[in-house]
């Protein structure tokens, strides 16, 4: 369902019927400011992609019950959030692979472990790209980031990244974009290189 740029029926779209047979979401270029009431609560069981870019989504998601046990996809991309998802937000989204957050305000990333069906487990176990490009981060902390063992790709072009970890580079990642960052470590010259010249720096 592409409801982009367009006036949202969101008591149609989290009742019953139409939730359980949702696939692809798409509520792009709306100006919603904060997440519907009821987008965060509903269990949508057959919800595998959901585009919330260009909505104006500011501050903070609020946690809640997001219950989408098959979600892929997330893209969160050019919003005006200053935080990263929250634990209770990911818990709900045990298969997550693909979640862009490019054009943000995002500050830090905090990745802790979380539960499902009541076991504990690592959140985003399965997230292979993460897209934080324009954003606003300082720092990427190896506690975090180490924790997302899927990772192929991580793009944080255009923040103000002055450090690339050893761990990060250590990671098993296929493509790790640094560029447009004020690099000390390692050198700029060496991340242009790409990520086996950087790895190379800290052998």
């Amino acid at each position: 369902m592409n409801l982009s740029a367009a006036e949202i029926p969101i008591a149609e779209i989290i009742s019953g019927r139409l939730r359980d047979s949702l696939y692809k979401l798409s509520l792009s270029g709306n100006r919603l400011i904060r997440i519907p009431d009821g987008l965060n609560k509903s269990h949508f069981s057959s919800l595998r992609s959901l585009d919330l870019s260009q909505c104006g989504l500011q501050g903070v998601l609020p946690g809640g019950s997001w219950n989408m046990p098959k979600l892929r996809r997330l893209n969160l991309s050019h919003n005006q959030l200053a935080e990263f998802l929250d634990e209770s937000i990911l818990e709900g989204m045990p298969e997550l692979q693909d979640l862009d957050m490019y054009g943000n305000g995002i500050y830090e990333i905090n990745i802790s472990r979380g539960k499902y069906d009541g076991e504990e487990r690592k959140l985003l176990s399965k997230l292979e790209s993460l897209n934080l490009s324009y954003n606003n981060l300082h720092y990427l902390c190896p506690d975090s980031i180490t924790q997302l063992e899927s990772l192929r790709s991580l793009k944080v072009t255009n923040n103000v990244l002055k450090e690339i970890p050893a761990q990060v580079c250590e990671m098993n990642l296929v493509e790790l974009d640094v560029s447009a960052n004020p690099l000390v470590q390692p050198p700029i010259e060496t991340c242009e290189r790409g990520i086996e010249s950087m790895r190379r720096y800290y052998a």
